[in-house]
């Protein structure tokens, strides 16, 4: 179980595109406020949005997490919106599968099977999207939003180590990943190679110095 939440120093957004398509446009904001319904108890600022669309679709996807002021347990909450750029697609008539994953578990949650999901489109108010499976609360809808406890998810994927990075993964017909966000929940962050290369280069010049002093002596 996560004992701590890393929120702005350890969040990251990953996309995964495929090769063809060049033309595709992506928006990472960190945190981010959604084009969307916010479910009873979501924030209308999450943690992580990542707005995509290219020639095989438009999303919006977001991961955040809260503590539910019910019980007090941590929850990760996820939203989905197919069509933020409002060019007419919805959720019953795309071809796509919404995935959420963890670390390197090999379990696969697909979250159109989570009964109560709140279904909407962007003018839907907070807490106001029809609560209900996906065949029935997808038909002419473009959101859909929930929340999960760690608890939870913990069990569903076999999660035992700190920190968890959770993935929120958008599948094309053809299975492959089109779009994807992640948020890295626990532990402290991992700096990006960049970010490492960059630090080596400015601690070169005093490794130098003390080379030399050491030759001098």
């Amino acid at each position: 179980m996560m004992k701590l939440i890393a929120t702005g120093t350890a969040l990251t957004a990953l996309i995964a595109l495929p090769l063809s398509n060049a033309s595709a446009a992506i928006t990472t904001q960190d945190p981010g406020t959604v084009t969307a319904i916010y479910g009873t108890g979501n924030p209308n600022t999450w943690a992580q949005v990542t707005t995509y669309s290219g020639a095989d679709g438009n999303f919006q996807l977001a991961l955040n997490t809260h503590i539910n002021p019910n019980n007090g347990n941590l929850n990760l909450d996820f939203s989905v919106n197919v069509d933020p750029a409002n060019l007419g697609g919805t959720l019953a008539t795309d071809p796509y599968t919404y995935l959420l994953l963890a670390n390197n578990s090999s379990t696969q949650l697909n979250l159109a099977l989570i009964g109560d999901n709140q279904y909407g489109i962007s003018t839907t108010g907070n807490g106001q999207g029809l609560k209900a499976i996906f065949t029935v609360g997808s038909i002419g809808n473009t959101i859909f939003q929930n929340s999960e406890s760690f608890k939870t998810l913990d069990t569903i994927f076999g999660v035992t180590t700190d920190p968890t990075s959770f993935t929120l993964e958008v599948v094309g017909a053809n299975g492959s990943p089109v779009a994807s966000d992640v948020l890295r929940v626990g532990g402290s962050p991992v700096p990006e190679p960049t970010t490492v290369f960059a630090g080596a280069m400015m601690l070169l010049p005093l490794g130098i110095g003390a080379i030399r002093k050491l030759r001098n002596k």
